[in-house]
């Protein structure tokens, strides 16, 4: 039971690791930084699912 608990926590910790990321990025395009460095940054931190 606890191994079904803590795969639930790391999901939802993901979750809100990648809500914090897409938020991020969207203030700081709103802040007109758009930079390739600050999207390269973004797409070292949040990698494509495979």
């Amino acid at each position: 039971m606890a191994a079904i608990f803590g795969d639930v926590h790391g999901s939802m910790s993901a979750m809100r690791d990648r809500s914090s990321l897409l938020i991020d990025t969207l203030r700081r395009m709103g802040d007109g930084i758009t930079s390739a460095d600050a999207m390269h940054a973004d797409a070292e931190a949040w990698p494509l699912e495979q």
